[in-house]
């Protein structure tokens, strides 16, 4: 998580939030982790997103992200499996409508704030997590410092 500009974060990555940090930290891509962005929801807390992304890739600080003042920026959102599918002795109908909901706040919240989203399901292979990312970057006009082979 070298380029990871609130590093203080305490959140443990899953397998999946890992491929996506290292595929930014390889491409010099600065990001922020587990950031909330002022969502609300189905509880009232606040939500949080994977990876925040800034535009604005050259600047120093970004203070007025985390602060809600700035909405120049794109969400990376590392779907596991408690997004999709009940699993018997850890989650609920009630669980898994919870976190169904919440997923499609954060979505209607960046629909309404123009914030570009890129939802990636934990069944997808490695290769393809990095070629989304690198066409989901591409047309935000960030460009990857690396090839994919």
């Amino acid at each position: 998580m070298k380029n990871c500009v609130n590093q203080e974060s305490s959140k443990r990555h899953s397998v999946g939030e890992q491929v996506v940090a290292n595929y930014l930290d390889e491409c010099g891509i600065k990001y922020l982790f587990d950031v909330s962005c002022g969502v609300k929801g189905i509880k009232n807390g606040l939500l949080r997103f994977d990876f925040v992304v800034p535009l604005e890739q050259d600047r120093d600080t970004f203070d007025d992200i985390l602060e809600g003042k700035n909405n120049n920026y794109a969400v990376i959102e590392y779907n596991g499996i408690f997004h999709y599918h009940l699993i018997m002795g850890k989650t609920s109908k009630y669980t898994l409508c919870k976190q169904q909901f919440n997923d499609y706040l954060k979505s209607i919240y960046c629909e309404k704030r123009n914030v570009k989203i890129l939802w990636l399901p934990y069944w997808k292979h490695v290769k393809t997590v990095k070629e989304e990312l690198n066409c989901f970057l591409s047309n935000l006009s960030i460009t990857p410092k690396i090839t994919l082979k």
